[in-house]
């Protein structure tokens, strides 16, 4: 599902800018971690942020087009990146909820639970 907000996005707006806003996923996954997963970072963490927000405003300054229905377009686009970038940072809480499971139903290799986590990320998606 995320690679399919990402090739949306593209399909909307330059390639350029959906990966500039892609480089927005450790933002989106700090986000997840929190309000979904209850997940807790330190203020160290949290200023790490910072860096990759303000490279991402820099780098898209000129990104997007110009005009009603290209600056839709690219709104749009923007915002599947985003989605984009929500699914693909659930993947490492996934394959760590699958990981923490009880030894008894543990027996799976790393490809098999990188492919459940896909899996329930398709789920969730839905």
């Amino acid at each position: 599902v995320a690679f399919l907000a990402l090739n949306a996005s593209v399909a909307l707006m330059s390639a350029s800018l959906a990966s500039t806003v892609r480089a927005l996923e450790p933002v989106s996954t700090v986000i997840l971690g929190f309000l979904a997963f209850g997940e807790r970072y330190s203020p160290r963490l949290l200023a790490t942020l910072l860096p990759i927000c303000a490279g991402v405003a820099l780098a898209s300054q000129k990104g997007g087009g110009s005009g009603g229905t290209a600056s839709a377009a690219s709104a749009a686009g923007v915002l599947l990146a985003g989605a984009s970038n929500f699914g693909f940072s659930s993947r490492p809480f996934l394959a760590q909820r699958l990981a923490a499971l009880p030894d008894s139903a543990r027996k799976l290799d790393s490809a098999s639970a990188f492919f459940n986590a896909m899996c329930i990320g398709i789920a969730v998606m839905l």
